[in-house]
């Protein structure tokens, strides 16, 4: 083998690893790449489950809302029954 078949040699070596070089350059790009939707997409869902939860807080409240009315009224009518009941009894029927 000859200089000139040795430096042959060399350079298609040499062309064949900035080949390899380029493929995992170009790998790595569209790994960060999809990393970067990956953290967009995380974000979205993080937004939506934050949102999910205010509802749900919301929820709560109006229901313990409701809940307080519906004892307020529940109350009165007991008042009312009673005071039916004591009427009803005095008047002896």
């Amino acid at each position: 083998m000859d200089n000139e078949e040795f430096q042959r040699l060399v350079l298609q070596e040499l062309t064949g690893i900035k080949d390899k070089v380029a493929g995992v350059e170009t790998r790595m790009e569209n790994i960060e790449t999809r990393m970067d939707h990956m953290e967009t997409r995380q974000d979205e869902i993080y937004q939506v489950v934050k949102a999910i939860e205010h509802s749900n807080q919301v929820g709560r409240a109006e229901m313990d809302s409701q809940n307080v009315r519906l004892a307020r009224v529940e109350g009165k009518l007991k008042r009312a029954g009673e005071v039916l009941s004591d009427d009803i009894e005095a008047a002896g029927i």
